[in-house]
């Protein structure tokens, strides 16, 4: 696999992030670090191909979280992200991005993917 390319197409990433998060809130640092846990261990065991996690940095995971929310699958917002001088202080050096998983279509009361849903099914 070549870097940059993509790993995972969008319904397999929503359905990952679903599973992760549920209705809760991440962003792209979280995100990049559980899947970049989950895909080394679930899927190519310890000695999983390095050039393959590249795909999993922040900075991509961050262009792909973007892209789903502008298809409309996610929600979010922009918090200020916090950092320390060498004094100790706390200042803003910036911003982050929270997203949360957005009930597309019109039936709210069920959690299961159909064509206008995109949270998976949870067993009953």
């Amino acid at each position: 696999m070549i870097y940059g390319t993509p790993l995972l197409n969008f319904r397999t990433l929503l359905k990952m992030l679903a599973e992760f998060y549920g209705k809760n809130e991440f962003d792209s640092r979280t995100a990049s670090k559980d899947l970049t846990e989950y895909l080394s261990q679930k899927i190519w065991g310890s000695r999983g191909p390095e050039i393959s996690l590249q795909r999993t940095k922040p900075k991509l995971i961050s262009n792909d979280l973007r892209r789903l929310y502008m298809m409309g699958f996610l929600r979010g917002h922009r918090v200020h992200r916090e950092c320390k001088n060498q004094r100790g202080n706390k200042h803003h050096c910036g911003y982050k991005y929270m997203y949360s998983i957005k009930t597309k279509g019109g039936d709210t009361s069920s959690n299961c993917w159909t064509m206008n849903r995109i949270i998976p099914c949870s067993p009953a």
